[in-house]
């Protein structure tokens, strides 16, 4: 048999991530392909049955095969990384409980009672390596998540998405604050986001920083009360965010409330909730006009990615979109400006007819898709 190097099977099996097929077989090859193929394989591990349609009870269940696996080889434990998990099921700290490989954890769809979950969660939160949270999908109160995050002092990233409760228990603070690189809010309730602010996290280091609210609800006072929130993060912050992502139209310009000097990349989502007959397209509008006022100032700062998510094709929305044209091509840095225009009965028109000062020095790019951080580093580098 032909011998390969290690780093030439290393090159094949990087080239596979995306294919299991091929990595199955890839593992089957010999003992040197099996070892990368299957940290690979295992690197992420789904353990909440509802994700598949299954039963919380299926039998037999997703992790008494995992565990069957695991007995007869158990180094497979070592190469997982990312954890998916519903901690209602307490099989989970007594598979992982010794781990120093897993980096990330996934709380989703709590089937289970809660009161069966505490000590699942405090023994994977304790485990040194973990530094990514996320907490989505469930009836979960994220207050009941809070004084467990006590446990996880090294937490770098937390993300809280689609948690599909109304107002807050008692508020719990924790011991102290985490200092947080990444904090990701989709679809919470504004009181959600200030007790995890006020109670949990410590801003003034982060990164990146994404705050979405629709299309969870268009209560439009719901939105006006996550307005004073998120601009309170954004104050916090100390100069370090490179990364922003938002949904809504804040009072105040953005260079007001953070500092520019850092910040690579900016996403926009375009609110376009039909609140009123006379005016579907307001809070639109609105949006477009607080972009505007964003980059009046913004000539020699460090932004080199842009993305427009969901610009409506109205005649207002036109008018304004041609002025953020001017305005982003007069960027130094820029690299890129992504846009994904409405599905509105009037969206014919291209994006390049909206943008033509980008367009002309091949800045453009229309998406009918969220464009990936891949997709962008790709565009700009061709």
């Amino acid at each position: 048999m032909m011998y390969l190097p290690h780093e030439l099977i290393q090159l094949i099996i990087d080239e596979l991530q995306s294919d299991k097929t091929a990595l199955r077989s890839s593992s089957l090859v010999c003992h040197s392909w099996a070892a990368y193929a299957q940290r690979c394989l295992f690197s992420y591990i789904c353990l909440a049955p509802s994700l598949f349609g299954l039963s919380p009870n299926p039998g037999p269940s997703l992790l008494t095969r995992f565990h069957n696996i695991t007995a007869t080889a158990p180094h497979l434990l070592c190469y997982v990384r990312i954890l998916e998990f519903d901690p209602t099921n307490d099989s989970v700290q007594y598979l992982f409980s010794d781990s120093t490989s897993l980096e990330e954890l996934r709380m989703v769809n709590f089937v289970g009672d809660m009161s069966k979950a505490e000590d699942v969660i405090t023994a994977v939160l304790s485990l040194p390596s973990v530094t990514r949270l996320t907490v989505r999908e469930g009836p979960c109160y994220p207050a009941q998540i809070v004084p467990f995050l006590r446990h996880c002092p090294q937490l770098r990233s937390l993300t809280m998405s689609r948690i599909m409760i109304d107002g807050l228990a008692d508020a719990h603070a924790t011991d102290k604050a985490i200092q947080l690189c990444t904090l990701a809010a989709s679809r919470l309730t504004p009181e959600i986001l200030a007790d995890l602010a006020e109670n949990v996290v410590d801003a003034t280091q982060l990164r990146s920083f994404s705050a979405q609210f629709h299309p969870f609800f268009y209560d439009q006072r719901r939105i006006e009360r996550s307005v004073p929130i998120v601009q309170n993060i954004l104050k916090a912050i100390e100069g370090t965010l490179e990364n922003l992502t938002l949904d809504i139209c804040l009072s105040q310009p953005l260079p007001k409330l953070i500092d520019f000097s850092r910040l690579r990349s900016w996403d926009l989502y375009i609110p376009t909730p039909k609140l009123t007959a006379e005016k579907p397209y307001a809070t639109a509008e609105a949006t477009l006009n607080w972009l505007l006022s964003s980059l009046e100032s913004l000539e020699a700062s460090s932004l080199e990615y842009v993305t427009i998510q969901k610009l409506p094709i109205t005649e207002t929305c036109v008018q304004l979109a041609s002025r953020v044209d001017g305005n982003l091509s007069k960027l130094r840095n820029i690299r890129q400006v992504f846009v994904m225009l409405c599905d509105a009965p009037k969206a014919s028109a291209p994006a390049k007819d909206l943008f033509p000062l980008l367009h002309k020095r091949n800045l453009l790019t229309q998406y009918s898709r969220t464009p990936s951080l891949v997709d962008r580093v790709m565009e700009a580098s061709e």
